[in-house]
C-alpha cells in the first residue's frame, strides 16, 4: 500500500513537471546548459584577455627610453674586475703609491709661481760674506753717518771684552744685542754711531800669556821685579793682544754688525793712556787723591794684585772674633 501512495504522489509530480514544461517553450531549457556551460569559460576567457593585456603592453614598456642612472656601468664594472686587496702596512702603501707615479714629466711646469732671482737656498755660509763684501764696497758705515750729521745723538758706551782668544757665545751674543739697538735708534731718525772697544789690560791677559808663552814650553815666569824683565813682559801682553784684537774684530764683523771698525778704542792705545794720566793728574791736583792703607788681594801663585771681583770667598766656620778697642 504504501508503494501504491509513493508512486501516486510521484506520477502527480511528474505529470505537474510535464505540465509546467509544455507550457514554457523549448528554447529556455536548452539555454540553461548553455548559460551554465559559459559561466564556467568566463574564468577561461578572462585568463586569455589577461595574457593578450600582457603581450600588448610588453612592447610599450621595451618602448620607453631608459635614463642614463639606470645603465648598471658601476656594477658591471664591479663585476668584471675584482677589487684588489688594500696594502695594510706603511712600506707596502708607498710602494704601492710609487707604482702609480708618472715618470719622465715635469711638475714643476704645472705650477703657476712667480719668477724672481731669488735661489731656491738661502746659502748662508756663501751670501753673507758677499753681503758683507758689498756693504763695505759701498762704504755703508759712512753713508750712514754722512746721512745723520746734525741729528739727536745716541751714544752706546761698549763694555770692551778681553782680547784673550775667539769670541764665544757671551762676548757674541753681547754684540749682535748692541747692534739691533743701535739699528733701531737709527732707523728712528737718530745719529747712532756705534765705536767698538776692547780691554788688553789686566790678569786675563797675563794669564793667557804666561800660559802658552812659558808654562806649556816649561819655561819660568820672569823676575817682573827687574826693570828689563818687567818691561820685556809687558810687550809680550801688549802683542798678544794686539793679536787677538785683530782676530776678534774679523769675528765680529762677520756677524753682520755695523760700526767704527777701523777705529775702535783700546786700552792698550797711548792716547787712551795718556787721558788716563792726565785724568789721574786732575784728582791730584784737586785733593781728591791720597795716600791711604788699603787690603789688596795678592795672588801668591802669579805674582801679582787681585781684583776684588775677581776673588771668590769660599763659606768656612771660624774660632777668629774681632774686637772693637
Amino acid at each position: 500500500m504504501a508503494k501504491s501512495v509513493k508512486s501516486g504522489k510521484t506520477s502527480a509530480k511528474a505529470a505537474r513537471a510535464s505540465s509546467k514544461a509544455a507550457r514554457k517553450p523549448k528554447v529556455a531549457k536548452v539555454a540553461k546548459p548553455k548559460v551554465a556551460k559559459a559561466k564556467a569559460a568566463k574564468p577561461k576567457t578572462k585568463l586569455k584577455v589577461a595574457g593578450t593585456l600582457k603581450a600588448k603592453a610588453a612592447p610599450k614598456r621595451t618602448a620607453k627610453p631608459r635614463s642614463p642612472r639606470a645603465k648598471p656601468t658601476v656594477s658591471r664594472a664591479t663585476a668584471r674586475k675584482p677589487e684588489t686587496p688594500k696594502p695594510q702596512s706603511l712600506v707596502a702603501r708607498i710602494e704601492a703609491q710609487r707604482l702609480k707615479v708618472q715618470i719622465g714629466r715635469d711638475w714643476s711646469e704645472t705650477l703657476f709661481l712667480p719668477k724672481t732671482d731669488f735661489p731656491m737656498k738661502a746659502g748662508l755660509p756663501e751670501r753673507e760674506p758677499q753681503l758683507l763684501t758689498r756693504w763695505e764696497r759701498l762704504g755703508l758705515y759712512e753713508r750712514l753717518r754722512a746721512e745723520a750729521r746734525g741729528r739727536e745723538q745716541f751714544i752706546l758706551h761698549d763694555g770692551p771684552p778681553y782680547a784673550n782668544g775667539h769670541i764665544h757665545i757671551g762676548t757674541g751674543l753681547n754684540k749682535i744685542l748692541k747692534d739691533v739697538i743701535v739699528r733701531s735708534q737709527q732707523m728712528m731718525g737718530k745719529d747712532a754711531n756705534y765705536v767698538p772697544g776692547w780691554d788688553c789690560h789686566g790678569l786675563p791677559i797675563e794669564w793667557k800669556v804666561e800660559e802658552e808663552n812659558y808654562r806649556a814650553k816649561g819655561k819660568s815666569k820672569p823676575d817682573l821685579s827687574d826693570a828689563a824683565a818687567m818691561i820685556a813682559f809687558r810687550a809680550e801682553c801688549r802683542a798678544y793682544a794686539e793679536h787677538w784684537l785683530n782676530v776678534q774684530r774679523e769675528e765680529f764683523k762677520r756677524l753682520g754688525g755695523v760700526g767704527d771698525w777701523d777705529h775702535p778704542y783700546t786700552t792698550i792705545s797711548f792716547d787712551a793712556e795718556a787721558t788716563i794720566a792726565a785724568e789721574l793728574m786732575k784728582f791730584a791736583m784737586n785733593g781728591l787723591l791720597y795716600r791711604g792703607s788699603k787690603p789688596v788681594m795678592w795672588s801668591v801663585v802669579e805674582r801679582t794684585a787681585l781684583a776684588e771681583a775677581e776673588v771668590e770667598y769660599e763659606e768656612i766656620e771660624s774660632p777668629a772674633i774681632y774686637v772693637k778697642f
